[in-house]
């Protein structure tokens, strides 16, 4: 075949999907997690399922050596422990 058979034979066979395939875009439900995999079930049960709850900060110091800035931290870390329990009992 030639060039010319060639591009004629694409132009058909582009003309024919555009004009019988649907191409328009669709998110649905499924689109991210789909009901009929099955790893995506066992993740959606395990987003269902209340985990500890993480606290991360970010703390900064130009010196994490120096006993003020240790004794900060200890005090910080008993303040997070009694707000967290108290978060876990409903209070």
């Amino acid at each position: 075949m030639d060039a010319l058979a060639d591009a004629r034979c694409d132009a058909v066979l582009i003309g024919l999907v555009a004009g019988f395939v649907d191409l328009t875009p669709r998110v649905d439900e499924d689109f991210f997690f789909s009901n009929r995999i099955p790893s995506s079930n066992i993740a959606k049960d395990q987003r269902d399922v209340p985990g500890p709850v993480q606290l991360i900060l970010n703390v900064e110091s130009p010196d994490i050596s120096s006993q003020s800035y240790l004794r900060d931290i200890r005090r910080l870390t008993k303040t997070i422990k009694a707000t967290t329990k108290s978060w876990a009992c409903g209070v």
